[in-house]
């Protein structure tokens, strides 16, 4: 029986992950058992703590995507590893000091300074693990999995070096090989060749001929959202008498929803300013040193239901600079300052403000200057549909994308966020917005002040009219 490429794929993924999480668990009780010699035999100590361990380990590189070598760069990979080793590390580390507290050995939950020592040196191997297991298994993962000849077949050429620029990162999974346009009448047979194929800006019912095709042969396939493919993850599966149903009936957050939202934003936010207050005084200090400046930048966003609320941020250029432009590599009105707070999102931090005052939560869509939000809103009607929830902190748009990610791409990350949400979905998006320091072109801005239209750079596929209203206020 012959195996095919992609149960290889995964087959050869698993066996790498397997090896990582034996590398980083015999670093921790190696070095962990120099101080407590116990947690290396056959004991209730060593079970219970290996299984707190391995449970930890495989929840944080879940929510990390701490090993996904397919998808992301080594950096990234290497990065969220860390983090998720040293979570797993800190909580199997308090399970010890836990199990070490009885009459028989310890009186106290302190760990000792030898305890320390053995931590910081197991946290010294697993760095090296991490990033040397890291590069060695992508090499060779690559070495054994040559990327996939690819072709996009697009409404026009125009858009391939589009998704070409999309798709460049990810050379050594994907080798495009061919552009296609939809009208082409030897389209289908040329579908066959390639060993993937990517639909990109197609009217929808060219693109649903082509999926069901490539569905028909077996071809993997991926194709850009539009506004339907959103609302169906929404969707539950019904039966009525013997008729199957796609059921679309969560159009808003309910009550339930909105009260454990909101009593998260309040914990997370008074938590976040309390422990942050150090770090905050320090970045209105250094604001004020660089140019005498005042330190908070306040400017009017729109959140739930179209609402206008002031948003208070660090102050990142020069006093009097026109705020309602977008920003361009290389700014003038950028201080030496401001350029480091946006390099580590810095700026942001006065927000937990407005999550406490309930103008935003730490979680939705991002809050847009009114005047983007009024261009987008005219040519995609559909962009006001971000505003049925509170605007957010962090979120898909903000961890996935960039400062200059397009609209249209920002609106679609921001309603899967909308269709999709749950607490636990929440909790993950805030534990993995730390994730985006390790993404040197996050705060990449534009290379030249936008001058097209907002047509060009807010396309989107939609039947619905455009509307000059955007938000009430």
């Amino acid at each position: 029986m012959q195996i095919s490429r992609e149960n290889k794929c995964s087959f050869l993924l698993l066996l790498m992950k397997i090896g990582l999480f034996v590398l980083v668990a015999l670093s921790f009780f190696i070095t962990m058992g120099l101080n407590t010699p116990y947690i290396l035999n056959i004991s209730r100590t060593a079970a219970i703590v290996g299984f707190g361990f391995t449970v930890l380990f495989l929840l944080f590189m879940n929510i990390y995507h701490g090993f996904d070598i397919q998808h992301e760069q080594s950096r990234h990979i290497i990065f969220s590893a860390i983090i998720s080793v040293l979570l797993t590390d800190a909580g199997a580390f308090f399970e010890l000091m836990i199990m070490n507290f009885n009459e028989n050995n310890r009186s106290t939950l302190v760990p000792e300074w030898a305890d320390i020592g053995c931590l910081l040196l197991c946290l010294v191997l697993q760095f090296f693990w991490v990033v040397f297991y890291t590069r060695s298994t992508k090499f060779l993962y690559y070495r054994m999995t040559p990327p996939r000849k690819c072709c996009v077949v697009v409404s026009s050429l125009a858009k391939e070096k589009e998704l070409s620029d999309k798709l460049s990162p990810y050379r050594k999974r994907y080798m495009l090989q061919e552009a296609l346009c939809c009208d082409q009448p030897d389209l289908l047979e040329r579908l066959s060749q390639f060993d993937q194929v990517f639909l990109y800006d197609l009217p929808s019912e060219e693109r649903a001929r082509l999926v069901e095709y490539c569905y028909k042969i077996r071809k993997p396939v991926q194709y850009d959202m539009v506004l339907q493919d959103v609302i169906g993850l929404s969707g539950t599966q019904d039966i009525l008498d013997d008729a199957p149903f796609v059921s679309i009936d969560r159009l808003s957050l309910t009550l339930e929803q909105r009260i454990v939202k909101r009593a998260l934003d309040i914990v997370f936010s008074a938590a976040a300013l309390v422990l942050l207050s150090p770090l905050m005084l320090g970045c209105a200090v250094a604001i004020r040193l660089c140019d005498g400046g005042p330190a908070l930048f306040r400017q009017d966003r729109a959140t739930q239901n179209g609402r206008i609320f002031t948003i208070y941020k660090f102050r990142t250029m020069c006093v009097g600079a026109d705020s309602e432009t977008s920003v361009i590599n290389s700014d003038g009105r950028i201080t030496p300052v401001g350029r480091f707070l946006r390099r580590w999102r810095l700026d942001e931090l006065p927000q937990f403000i407005n999550i406490l005052k309930g103008d935003m939560s730490v979680v939705g869509p991002r809050p847009e200057m009114l005047s983007n939000v009024r261009e987008y809103t005219r040519i995609m009607p559909e962009f006001s549909y971000r505003l049925r929830v509170k605007a957010g902190l962090t979120g898909y748009a903000q961890i996935a994308g960039r400062y200059n990610t397009s609209p249209k791409d920002k609106m679609m990350m921001d309603l899967m966020y909308i269709e999709r949400y749950s607490l636990l979905e929440d909790i993950k998006l805030i534990l993995r917005t730390i994730t985006v320091f390790s993404k040197q072109d996050s705060t990449q801005a534009f290379e030249h002040a936008p001058t097209e239209s907002a047509d060009s750079a807010c396309h989107a596929s939609t039947d619905a009219g455009c509307n000059d209203k955007i938000v009430k206020s």
